[in-house]
């Protein structure tokens, strides 16, 4: 009897660890569990569509800053680093009213967008200018019209 209960007792324990071994001890969200994050670099020229909204140059003033957001996620090995939707800036360079014979243009020079991690990347591309239609109209960008823009440097960026 007393053999009996022994091998019952190796049985059970057995099948028990067989059992608990199969159970994952990592959480699901392993993101709390993580070391440290990883850093992606973005190297300097890489492509970055911004979207416009209508601006006038009626409404403008030359230093003044202007809303964009990015038109198409940015990724880098397989990471997304700046993200649809994300908010960049551009400055008003010049303002050019025409005249009788002439069309209005505002000229627009990119300064910066903002990454996944919140890290400000600065941008360059070529100045944009926007046209009136027709000589004596004000000058006026297209609503959600696109612009090229790159990142002017290197830059790390910490990403999930």
């Amino acid at each position: 009897m007393k053999s009996f209960f022994h091998i019952a007792l190796f049985l059970l324990t057995t099948i028990t660890f067989a059992q608990a071994s199969h159970i994952d001890p990592t959480p699901k969200d392993f993101s709390y569990y993580k070391l440290c994050d990883q850093k992606v670099m973005v190297p300097a020229g890489t492509l970055v569509m911004l979207e416009i909204n209508e601006i006038r140059s009626t409404e403008l003033a030359v230093g003044r800053k202007v809303e964009m957001r990015v038109a198409f996620d940015v990724t880098i090995k397989e990471e997304v680093v700046i993200k649809t939707g994300a908010f960049a800036v551009g400055r008003i360079k010049s303002i050019d009213t025409g005249g009788y014979s002439s069309k209005a243009s505002i000229t627009l020079e990119l300064e910066y967008v903002l990454a996944v991690d919140g890290t400000t990347v600065p941008l360059f591309g070529n100045e944009q200018t926007f046209l009136a239609n027709n000589p004596g109209e004000p000058g006026q960008s297209e609503s959600n019209g696109l612009i090229t823009a790159q990142t002017r440097n290197n830059i790390k960026i910490v990403v999930d």
